[in-house]
């Protein structure tokens, strides 16, 4: 079911303990949150034959590239196009030089992309300063126009990691990134291969901050990707080109699915399709500052006012079914589900049980053995002083 419509049906026969994949493929969803649930038709215990999620339907968000004013074109022309042959990332991208960017509208902006962009004027440094904490995604790549002391001084709050020097190599030499996170999901895509096979003839050596991860290094050990949150938003430092002024990256196979990648990940948000029972999540606050109203899945206006430092608000469940948080703008949903495994007795080992039984039993009589053996001497020794209280009092 989706927003309470039967969209789909399949009939499934299983024996126990058996387990089979089910797709659902012929439906739609609408903008923002969308109410599903699977239910299945048996006679058993009903709450545990239902599961509620949630599906999202975003519109594409605003993001901004910022270039250099005083470059060539070629990088930024790569970037673009890499970016704009995939309808799926969910952005929609602008092209800007550093110059012609207004301080003021960048809090417009979900992502924003520097690409050498060179010099930064103090006003873009805070507005951007502003954005990451405020929760914006930042995606900086160096080159040859990216000069470090200027780079570190104007955003030095929120960098990944402090560049140092800029490194190039020899003719006809180049450096391979091969220490690779590939358990992160940017990466995840090129775990075949065990390294990105792209030719390095410029970066960065860099300092990493203490609260920042490296994801990929060069071959001498360099930082290559770095990323840090700072605020409620989240900064990736790329110490090369995301064009080919430092390498031939965007000339291989593997540029598209990296661009696309690291887009993706900024563009991930961190919410859950369900929550389980008793589990708390939190409600973010509406344009206005202030959390939404929550009504329970029963129907109930909830009453807990619980906030976290940020006055976003915090939500136990403790119901199954849907959470509906009254924006003012556009409803949105909290699934909870019950503990599903309460049901599930395939992962009980019945031997484990019955040995673990009977070494309790056996620990259990061991400590009534010596209870009772504590109460026969207590009671013997009851009786011989009776006795002989007795035959004082005869012979007085």
């Amino acid at each position: 079911q989706i927003n309470d419509q039967t969209v789909e049906k399949r009939e499934v026969s299983l024996n126990s303990r058996d387990s089979k994949v089910i797709e659902f493929t012929g439906f739609n969803l609408n903008d923002g949150a969308n109410r599903c649930a699977i239910k299945i038709n048996s006679g058993d215990f009903e709450h545990d034959n239902q599961f509620f999620f949630t599906l999202r339907r975003q519109t594409p968000a605003k993001a901004l590239i910022i270039e250099s004013s005083t470059r060539g074109r070629s990088d930024s022309l790569h970037l673009q196009s890499a970016l704009t042959t995939n309808d799926d990332l969910p952005f929609n991208f602008v092209l800007k030089t550093s110059g012609a960017v207004d301080p003021t509208s960048i809090a417009e902006y979900s992502l924003v992309i520097m690409n050498d962009a060179g010099a930064v004027a103090p006003a873009l440094a805070a507005s951007l300063t502003k954005f990451v904490q405020a929760g914006g995604q930042l995606i900086i790549a160096t080159g040859p126009r990216t000069e470090a002391s200027s780079f570190n001084s104007s955003l030095q709050p929120i960098l990944p990691a402090t560049l140092t020097e800029s490194v190039q190599t020899g003719t006809g030499e180049s450096i391979a990134i091969s220490d690779v996170k590939f358990d992160h999901p940017i990466f995840e895509v090129f775990q075949q291969s065990g390294r990105l096979a792209a030719h390095v003839i410029g970066y960065f050596r860099s300092q990493p901050v203490a609260a920042a991860s490296v994801l990929a290094r060069f071959e001498d050990g360099s930082p290559a990707l770095v990323e840090s949150s700072t605020g409620k938003g989240r900064v990736l430092l790329f110490t090369s080109s995301l064009g080919p002024s430092w390498n031939d990256l965007p000339l291989t196979p593997l540029y598209l699915p990296f661009v696309h990648q690291i887009v993706r990940y900024a563009g991930s948000r961190e919410e859950s399709a369900w929550y389980g029972m008793g589990q708390t999540f939190t409600v973010g606050k509406d344009s206005q500052g202030a959390p939404p109203a929550v009504d329970t899945p029963g129907g109930t206006r909830l009453s807990e006012n619980r906030l976290t430092p940020d006055g976003d608000l915090l939500v136990t469940g403790r119901e199954p079914g849907f959470y509906r948080l009254r924006y003012s703008t556009q409803p949105d949903f909290a699934a909870v589900d019950i503990d599903g495994a309460e049901g599930d007795f395939t992962k009980l080992d019945f031997g484990q049980f019955v040995s673990l039984s009977g070494e309790e039993v056996e620990g259990r009589q061991k400590v009534w053995w010596s209870l009772l053996l504590v109460a026969l001497l207590l009671l013997l020794t009851e009786s011989i002083l009776a006795r002989r209280t007795k035959m004082v009092k005869m012979v007085g």
